[in-house]
């Protein structure tokens, strides 16, 4: 009996051994794999250590210690690595690689300017940035394919390619008697080579430019309408097939014209401060070119389309016109309220403020930096 080992010696699970292992988690003393394992399903241990249990000083100089706190900082350093491999591959937060997209200082830029269109870039990564596949042509003319988002009077939106030479009626025309594609549908990511295959069909078809009216479409799958299709040289509206299942469909649904007689065409303004979209008045037989001098667009134009004139349009729409015209009266009642404000008290009329140091006059203060102080601190936005 005195030969016999304590317990307290023995592994904690099965009695008969001595232990040579130790839970990183709880401590426990085992003897082997099995042993372990059942400790795990008993206590309900995960065997991992905790980062934040405290240790005593002594415990921390030594060689244990720097292994644990090397092994927590290697262990975030491999899980944000792990994000970022996970993003790459996914596309989230990161431009297609494939698709090689103008730069700010680039000849792009030049003719952007060229054209009096004044673009508001999105943050990088966020979908209307992704989407945005305007470019110039690389065929003779050397135009602009802009990507177009149109919004249907049913709020059906629709995201496409189409030149700057085209007349908005004529892009309507084509997308609402061209059928959806009637067989394979295939939903498009911007893992798509979009750049390569345009870049095939240019080499392969140099004349299809003088087709400037010709608008092809893609089918995108329902479930991720947003998407656009593959991009097209001169024309631009990829359908959304799907919803709209035929071409009897798709007339009836969407065209205008035989609705009501005719379509009307609206620039949607961006960044505004109505709770109500702000419509900018086009023609149907201008071209894009015409319609977005010196406009203002978010990355890409947004076009609505209704069967109302713009002197009765819904109530949840507001003209440009009338929209200026409100946020000058806003401002106008601004100014008026301001001017009713009292001066502090202790603070001189006469333009001097009285310091412990002095006197400082504020006669040269700019009012025009006051009054825009004021306004950020009501939250008015102008």
């Amino acid at each position: 009996m005195a030969d016999q080992p304590l317990l307290s010696a023995l592994c904690s699970i099965c009695n008969n051994n001595p232990p040579k292992y130790r839970c990183p988690g709880c401590s426990a003393r085992t003897c082997s794999l099995p042993c372990y394992k059942r400790h795990q399903q008993r206590a309900q241990c995960d065997g991992k250590r905790d980062p934040t249990k405290y240790v005593k000083k002594n415990k921390l100089h030594t060689a244990a210690g720097v292994d644990h706190d090397y092994n927590f900082i290697a262990g975030i350093e491999r899980g944000l690595d792990k994000v970022d491999r996970l993003m790459e591959e996914s596309s989230i937060g990161a431009v297609n690689r494939s698709t090689k997209l103008p730069g700010r200082n680039s000849n792009f830029e030049k003719r952007i300017q060229e054209a009096g269109v004044i673009i508001d870039r999105a943050p990088a990564g966020m979908s209307r940035e992704k989407n945005n596949r305007t470019r110039i042509s690389n065929k003779r003319g050397k135009h602009l394919i802009w990507t177009v988002e149109w919004i249907h009077e049913d709020e059906r939106r629709q995201l496409g390619e189409l030149s700057e030479n085209v007349a908005l009626s004529e892009a309507y025309k084509t997308l609402v008697t061209q059928p959806p594609h009637p067989s394979k549908k295939r939903k498009l990511g911007p893992e798509v080579d979009t750049a390569g295959s345009k870049q095939r069909s240019d080499q392969q078809d140099p004349d299809a430019d003088s087709k400037e009216t010709e608008l092809k479409s893609e089918p995108i799958e329902e479930s991720d309408p947003q998407h656009p299709g593959a991009p097209s040289e001169t024309g631009a509206i990829p359908s959304i097939a799907g919803a709209i299942p035929t071409e009897d469909r798709l007339i009836g649904s969407h065209d205008l014209s035989r609705q009501s007689g005719k379509a009307y065409f609206y620039l949607v303004k961006p960044h505004t401060s109505s709770n109500r979209r702000v419509l900018v008045p086009l023609t149907a037989d201008q071209q894009l070119s015409t319609c977005l001098q010196n406009r203002v667009v978010f990355e890409f134009p947004t076009i609505q389309i209704l069967s109302t004139p713009p002197e009765s349009l819904p109530p949840q729409f507001q003209l440009d016109s009338d929209y200026l015209e409100q946020e000058r009266r806003e401002q106008l009642e601004l100014g008026e309220l301001l001017a009713l404000v009292k001066p502090l008290d202790g603070m001189p009329i006469d333009g001097d403020v009285k310091t412990e140091t002095g006197t400082t006059s504020i006669a040269g203060l700019d009012d025009k930096k006051i009054l825009e102080v004021l306004r950020r601190d009501l939250g008015t936005r102008f």
